[in-house]
Parts: C-alpha cells; structure tokens; sequence
C-alpha cells in the first residue's frame, strides 16, 4: 500500500481542482509531510496528510471558515499523531451555539470504552478523560451531550468512514 502522495496524485485521487489545493497549501490550511523546496521539487504528503485534507475539505462543506476549519485540522492531527491505536478519533462532534463551537472527539478503545477530548475552539481549552458510555459526557453547563438543548447546530464526522473513503479514493493510485 502507497503511503507518500505528490500534489498531482491528491487532484486525481480526490478529484480536487489544482489551484484550490494549492491554495489550501499556500495559505497553510493544509500541510504536506514535506514542502516542495524549489521548481522540479514535488510535497509529499504522507497518508495521514491526506486524511487531515479529507477532514478539512468537510469541515469546509459544512460551512466552517477555511481559516477555523484549518486551525481545528492542524491541532486535531496534531494530537491524532501522539495517541495510541486503541484512543484514535472514530467521530468528531461539532456543537454550535452563536460563535462559540465546542468539539467532542470519540474513540472507542479495546475495552470498549469512550475516550472523549471535548475542545472550546474559541479559547482552545482541552480536557479529556475516560467514561464508558456516551450518555455520561456532560457538556460545559452540566447538561449531558445527548439530551441538551444547549446548541443551535450539530455536525458530526464519522472520521473512520472518511479514512476509509479516502483510502479507497487513494487506491486508483496502486
């Protein structure tokens, strides 16, 4: 299985316009492995580039901001890269109520268990810890995260799925 990408093989296998990905990169809301440093040089991006591209791209056709889309991928990977198999992300949360977002990341570990991260986008604040099950995770007011009137939107990514799809995506290139 292929783990290093070249730009050209992101358009093809995700069927991205060039210019839109390049200006993702450019602008630093996405970010190859390894830069191109000069004419003739290629970016490599690795699998999990790939799959931090995939997550933005949604997150901007849910209608997040390129710029908060972006700064939620970049810090999201970021820690995806320091877990252990079993506390990997396999759904993201997005609640919004007004400008403030709150993300809840789930992982289910060997025992079954719920690793939740819940993050204020707003003022970055991150706690985390382990229940098991998703009816005990309490939002910032108390309230528990499936009963609670406390949003106006919710989004949900089954990040799992989209590894997935991106991996199929990424096989034309095999």
């Amino acid at each position: 299985m292929q783990n290093e990408f070249s730009t050209f093989d992101l358009i093809k296998a995700l069927k991205i316009p060039r210019e839109r990905l390049r200006e993702w990169m450019k602008r630093g809301y996405v970010h190859p492995t390894r830069k191109a440093e000069g004419q003739g040089d290629k970016a490599v991006f690795l699998r999990e580039d790939v799959y931090a591209l995939a997550l933005f791209r949604r997150l901007v056709d849910f209608g997040f901001s390129r710029k908060l889309a972006g700064e939620f991928v970049t810090g999201f990977t970021t820690r995806e890269r320091n877990e252990p198999p079993h506390q990997k992300s396999e759904i993201i949360i997005f609640h919004i109520k007004g400008d403030k977002i709150s993300v809840l990341t789930l992982a289910h570990g060997s025992s079954k268990e719920v690793y939740p991260y819940l993050w204020d986008i707003n003022s970055g604040s991150l706690s985390m810890g382990r229940i098991p099950t998703l009816a005990k995770i309490k939002l910032p007011s108390g309230e528990p995260l499936l009963y609670s009137e406390e949003w106006d939107q919710v989004h949900m990514v089954n990040y799992r799925g989209l590894k997935k799809q991106v991996d199929e995506a990424l096989s034309i290139l095999d």
